[in-house]
Formats: C-alpha cells, sequence, structure tokens
C-alpha cells in the first residue's frame, strides 16, 4: 500500500520539480547580473561612450542602460533597500528634468526630440541616482576611479594627439569623419562634439584631483594626467570649454587653498 501512494505522488512531484528547476535556470542571467551591478554600471557607461555611429545594432547604450536599470532596481527590491535616496542635486535635477519633459510634451512626437531629452535630462537623473545605489563600497568605488581614470587618460591623449597633428594614433577612426558630429577641426572624442569632450575633461579631472588628494593616484602618473589636462583643454579650440576650466581651477584653488595648484 505504501509502495502504491508513493508510485502515484512521485508523478505529482516531478513536474513541480521540473519547473522549479526550470525557472532557477532562466532566473540565473538575472542574479548574475544583480550580484554585479558595479560592472555593468560601468558597461553601460563603455556602451554610451565608444559605440560606434555606424554599429548596425544601434540600441546597444539603451539596452545597457535598460538591464542596469533592471538590476539595480531588483536588487533594491530584493534586499528591500530603499530606492530612491534625495541628494542635494535631486531636486535642481529633477526641475530640469520636468521642465524639459513640459517644454516637448504638447509638441508631436519627434524620435529625434525626446532622444535628445532622455540623454540630456533623463538618463543623467537616473544614472545619478542609480551610482549613489551601486557605489556604496570602497572597492566599487575604487573600479569606478580607475574607470574614470581610464577614460579620462584617453580623452586627453586623443586631443594631444589631435593638437599634434598625429591623427594616425586617434582610435577609432570615426572621430576624425567630417561628415558625423560637430567641430571636426577640433579636437573631440567619441562623443563627436568639442564641447561634450571638453565637460568631460573638466569632470574626469576633477575625479582625477580627488584621486589625488586621496592618495589612490600618485608619482608619474598623477602627474601626466594632471599635467596633460591643460594641454587637452587647449586643444578643444572652444571658449567656453576654456573658461569654465578656469573657473574650476579658481574654485579649487579657493577652496582648497591650495597655492600651488
Amino acid at each position: 500500500m505504501q509502495s502504491t501512494s508513493l508510485r502515484v505522488a512521485s508523478p505529482v512531484r516531478w513536474p513541480k520539480e521540473l519547473a522549479g528547476r526550470a525557472v532557477a535556470v532562466l532566473l540565473r542571467p538575472f542574479q548574475a547580473i544583480m550580484a554585479l551591478p558595479s560592472l555593468l554600471f560601468l558597461a553601460a557607461l563603455a556602451a554610451m561612450l565608444f559605440r560606434h555611429p555606424d554599429v548596425s545594432f544601434y540600441e546597444v547604450d539603451r539596452l545597457a542602460f535598460g538591464l542596469l536599470v533592471f538590476a539595480v532596481v531588483g536588487k533594491a527590491v530584493v534586499l528591500r533597500q530603499r530606492i530612491l535616496r534625495i541628494e542635494r542635486a535631486t531636486l535642481p535635477m529633477l526641475g530640469l528634468t520636468v521642465l524639459a519633459v513640459a517644454s516637448v510634451a504638447g509638441q508631436p512626437f519627434d524620435n529625434q526630440t525626446w532622444s535628445l531629452v532622455a540623454a540630456k535630462f533623463i538618463v543623467p537623473f537616473t544614472l545619478f541616482h542609480l551610482a549613489g545605489m551601486v557605489f556604496t563600497e570602497e572597492r566599487f568605488f575604487r573600479q569606478f576611479e580607475i574607470f574614470a581614470l581610464l577614460v579620462l587618460a584617453y580623452l586627453s591623449f586623443t586631443a594631444v594627439a589631435f593638437l599634434a597633428g598625429a591623427k594616425q594614433l586617434i582610435f577609432p577612426h570615426f572621430i576624425l569623419d567630417a561628415g558625423l558630429g560637430y567641430h571636426a577641426d577640433r579636437a573631440r572624442g567619441p562623443l563627436l562634439q568639442a564641447v561634450a569632450n571638453g565637460v568631460s575633461l573638466n569632470l574626469l579631472g576633477l575625479l582625477a584631483w580627488h584621486s589625488f588628494r586621496r592618495g589612490t593616484v600618485r608619482g608619474v602618473k598623477a602627474a601626466l594626467l594632471l599635467g596633460s589636462m591643460p594641454v587637452a583643454i587647449l586643444a578643444t579650440m572652444t571658449r567656453a570649454v576654456w573658461l569654465s576650466f578656469a573657473a574650476t581651477m579658481l574654485v579649487l584653488i579657493v577652496r582648497f587653498r591650495n597655492g600651488t595648484l
């Protein structure tokens, strides 16, 4: 009688066990990306920065951004963490985002307009708050720091090579294509605009200065990295970039009272 009951019950359990195993297998990729949010964050930034304009899969940066949002928010929900933290920059950024969306909401739908609003306001607002949820430990912040310094070194090298006329050293070569982007006669990075390149150099330079003050970047590497920045800024040939860099240096000198800066 006992063996009969076992034979009857086992077929009922097998589908449930198989279904449970199938669900576990399907969830493993999502568990993997939730376990490494910092690396996924850096991969998304790299996809946004280095995507070739002629790549057939032009939505790779959007896919990376969507996976990042899913992974970080999913991990916060599983661990019951706070999803949105109000920082000092939250309300100004939110106000600009709302104004930008309201300015185009009443217009006929235009893919280019909405893509520009997303790139200038929605994506930075989201990435800013996702970063506060991802880089919560020193080792995660160190990964971001290394990534930022490598990007700064790459952008500085590209700008200096353009200024020196060594265009064969510039990679990827689509940066030199005069038919793509603006200001082909000025030093520019993969963002294809001299102003965007200069803003990136300025912000990444602040991170490099912060790393220098933290003691994580020292010696020859720090001298080369920080010393090449003024030359890279000059190579953009853009007055707005020059003025913003000069204002940044002035604020740093006054803020830290460092005359040698």
